[in-house]
């Protein structure tokens, strides 16, 4: 009989995994690079500086999660504070046991564009803004955590721009520091 050594503890996202089973798991995550932060830049990241990501925009599968997924997931640990893009005014908030759990929608004009950003799955309690509320870039929005329909702690953040949804990676990465 042959057993299997076990694998090297891994740490993400305050999981640990250490059979072979859950390593392989966490190391088979959708990701992408991480970014760099400009903090000069009317347009900024979530957070201040780069974070892993989970899962990205587009096609997915998985069970009982949608098949397009119109964000990205960011994993910078539970309770981490979670920043505003760029200047605006929020158009809506919610707190629900479903969909985005605690979430807020900012909208923005950036580049003589209509953009919206959306923040979702955010810790009970910690949500900062209010609908009608100006906003500046930098400003809390609240803390990472994994309400309404979420698989652990993370920022799943949106972009849309002039009401189509769009790559918030592919989005910010050509406007942070332009």
């Amino acid at each position: 009989m042959t057993t299997s050594a076990p694998a090297s503890p891994i740490t993400r996202d305050g999981y640990t995994a250490s059979t072979p089973t859950q390593v392989a798991a966490l190391q088979s995550m959708r990701t992408a690079p991480t970014y760099v932060n400009d903090l000069t830049s009317p347009v900024q990241w979530p957070f201040p500086a780069g974070v892993p990501f989970s899962d990205m925009y587009g096609p997915r599968s998985c069970d009982g999660c949608a098949s397009f997924h119109k964000g990205i997931d960011m994993l910078p640990g539970v309770g981490t504070p979670i920043q505003v893009i760029a200047d605006g005014t929020v158009i809506e908030t919610g707190e629900s046991d479903s969909g985005f759990g605690v979430y807020a929608i900012v909208e923005h004009v950036v580049d003589g564009r209509r953009i919206t950003t959306l923040y979702a799955h955010m810790q009970w309690g910690s949500l900062l803004l209010e609908r009608g509320q100006t906003v500046r870039v930098g400003d809390g929005v609240g803390r990472v955590g994994s309400t309404g329909l979420s698989t652990g702690p993370h920022l799943h953040f949106e972009v849309t721009e002039d009401g189509q949804s769009v790559d918030p990676y592919a989005w910010l990465t050509e406007k942070v520091g332009r």
